[in-house]
């Protein structure tokens, strides 16, 4: 449908289709509260009149043509620019036909002296009454130094961001740059998007937030592709991503119509700025009303130190993807408060996902112990990591390397995930009349690649700026390995007690290892698999042994014979040797510590015993896309994700 101005309320009308809009909320009882006033243009040079806020009638018809009337939020009050003659001393480009402004002699054009546009004199008396630098709600920016790998221009002073490297600023937010001079008038000027609502707005849609200058994006009017001479003058929808040329375009836009549908693609996923309630700076109260039931909203878990440190790479593309109040940075709070918000919101269906390295996702589902959480949001698991484990067990890959190209289909094959349960492991570490408890997701292992591990976390805490990309951080490991390889480990086999389910395991039949590993997960050491239920010696366990699941209530326990033959296991050339399955494992330490890493955290570990036992099972999201042959759980529907956190509470429980 096309939405055109007919009197003083919105209407539908044939015969052109759009997207499908997004139905909000908003309040009937009270418009004019809801909805700012606004002037709407009518002929050139005249003032523009009040437009009027009509309550819909009840049942939503008009009778007089039968079509439903929608009520619109705007996000700005539109205002007519200022323009004043102006001569212009270096070559430059109408902002609404984007022709060169031509002359020597004289001023040659026209210039708003609000929001500094420039063009034709005869272009100034058809612009859009629409200064974008009046009437702008919304938040400061936030900006950070940024390395631009493409030309970029200032926004205040619409100079080109010149330099090698860390040329300009950029908002993390909405993308906004400028010199850094430049910053503070700017701020004063053009404000970032508003991203939610001070109170309950029912049945309203919203209109497209227009943001200007150094989008890359095709013209959806024209048609016409991306030069230098369009950086400045062309707009992009912050909600909808639709992209326009030039001033001139954007009118013909409008013409279609104010109100924005949002982004088809990612439309399940993302919370609408008019269903988001926000009154005050603590998350833990934000109210969420309105939202459709097929919606799914994302809460990203960004943790920006995590493994290649490309954390802020990645928040910047979830502002742009999603509702910025979506995206969390766990330097700043935690997990916790964000986790409180979804507490408090109960009647809509999270997905969450934790971006960063196995240990993020660890940290995630520990707030959630600590919450008491009844209904667990589904984790996802965007790969930021060295190992990424978990991620790849769940299909999501093993690790990202260009955010800006990867994140967007990421995020839509997440909005169609499918939901599993993932054991969880308490590690129970008794030393000296001391014990200690702690929760292991993915693996325990005791032994050679825990000192490699404990060398490598060592390292990294020293020098950080080493460990800058995850290539580096696996070159990192192998340079360890190899260390670990000229040298030779200390052997385990007769210093360790091993004890599956009230079994004893016969170590020394077994020959000597330098590592023993106990495995939840068909993906470790960054991708090796570990299990084989059909091993051709288990002369030393004669029990029956099972396929690995991953919410199956068993544990696998593997050992390593050497560094080297860890080496060869990472690249599939070899297996470790399988030593039993079960339920409960318990470790005994004598004489002397050993280095143990839990989830890749390293330590050394005094003598000792260590047991483990089934803690309870944590709701994740698996790809849809993908085959996982480790999950014996059929999907859970987002209808049924209610009915399927009741299940996994009650199986926490017990």
């Amino acid at each position: 449908y096309i939405f055109t101005l007919e009197g003083s309320t919105l209407s539908k009308a044939p015969p052109r289709p759009v997207r499908p809009l997004m139905s909000h909320s908003t309040d009937h009882d009270n418009p004019s509260a809801n909805i700012p006033e606004h002037q709407v243009p009518t002929d050139l040079g005249s003032p523009r009149p009040e437009r009027p806020v009509v309550k819909p009638p009840s049942g939503s018809i008009s009778s007089s043509s039968g079509l439903e009337e929608v009520s619109v939020k705007r996000w700005r009050t539109p205002a007519s620019h200022n323009f004043s003659e102006h001569r212009f001393n270096k070559p430059t480009t109408c902002e609404f036909c984007t022709s060169m402004i031509l002359g020597v002699f004289g001023k040659q054009g026209m210039k708003c002296t609000e929001c500094s546009v420039s063009v034709h004199n005869e272009c100034s008396a058809i612009m859009p009454h629409d200064c974008f630098s009046t009437g702008d709600p919304g938040t400061s920016h936030n900006y950070v130094l940024t390395n631009f790998s493409s030309p970029a221009f200032c926004l205040f002073c619409k100079g080109l961001l010149a330099g090698l490297s860390r040329q300009g600023l950029q908002c993390t937010l909405c993308a906004t740059c400028c010199h850094v001079e430049c910053a503070g008038p700017l701020d004063s000027v053009f404000k970032c998007p508003p991203c939610s609502v001070t109170e309950a707005l029912p049945n309203v849609s919203f209109e497209h937030n227009w943001l200007k200058g150094n989008w890359k994006a095709g013209c959806c009017v024209c048609g016409s592709g991306t030069s230098s001479k369009t950086y400045m003058s062309a707009f992009k929808c912050f909600w909808c991503q639709d992209a326009v040329c030039s001033y001139k375009c954007l009118a013909s836009r409008q013409e279609v119509g104010p109100i924005c549908s949002g982004n088809d693609r990612f439309r399940k996923v993302v919370l609408p700025p008019t269903c988001l309630i926000i009154n005050g700076d603590d998350c833990a109260n934000w109210k969420v009303e309105g939202l459709e039931k097929d919606v799914t909203p994302i809460i990203a878990f960004v943790n920006p130190k995590a493994g290649g440190q490309m954390g802020e790479q990645i928040i910047r593309g979830l502002n742009a993807l999603l509702n910025p109040r979506q995206v969390f940075n766990l330097s700043k709070g935690g997990p916790e408060p964000a986790l409180k918000m979804m507490m408090n919101n109960p009647h809509v269906n999270w997905i969450a996902v934790a971006c960063g390295g196995d240990g993020t996702a660890a940290w995630v589902f520990s707030v959630q112990d600590k919450l008491g959480m009844k209904k667990c949001p589904p984790l996802a698991h965007c790969p930021l990591g060295t190992g990424n484990d978990l991620s790849r067990s769940l299909g999501w890959g093993p690790g990202i390397s260009n955010p800006r190209t990867e994140m967007p289909e990421f995020i839509y094959s997440m909005g169609r995930g499918q939901a599993h349960l993932l054991d969880r492991w308490e590690i129970k570490l008794s030393s000296e009349g001391k014990s200690e408890t702690k929760v292991m997701n993915n693996y325990f292992s005791i032994g050679v690649d825990a000192k490699i591990a404990l060398q490598f976390h060592k390292t990294r805490n020293e020098s950080p700026q080493l460990f800058s990309s995850q290539t580096l951080n696996k070159m990192w490991y192998a340079k360890f390995g190899t260390d670990n390889m000229i040298g030779s480990g200390p052997v385990l086999t007769p210093y360790i007690q091993l004890e599956i389910d009230g079994i004893d395991v016969d170590l020394y039949a077994v020959g000597d290892i330098e590592a023993i590993c106990l495995v939840n997960l068909p993906s470790c050491y960054a991708g090796a698999c570990l299990w084989d239920a059909n091993p051709k010696n288990t002369k030393w366990w004669r029990q029956p042994l099972f396929q690995q699941r991953i919410n199956d209530g068993l544990i696998e326990v593997v050992g390593v014979k050497s560094s080297f033959h860890l080496g060869q296991i990472q690249t599939g050339i070899s297996s470790p040797i399988v030593l039993g399955q079960g339920a409960n494992v318990k470790i005994r330490l004598l004489d002397i510590p050993f280095c143990v890493q839990l989830d890749g955290e390293p330590w050394e570990q005094e003598v000792g015993v260590i047991e483990v036992s089934l803690l309870n099972q944590a709701t994740v999201l698996a790809r849809s896309d993908k085959s996982h042959p480790y999950l014996n759980l059929n999907p859970i529907a987002d209808s049924n994700f209610e009915e399927f956190s009741d299940f996994t509470a009650a199986t926490n429980s017990q």
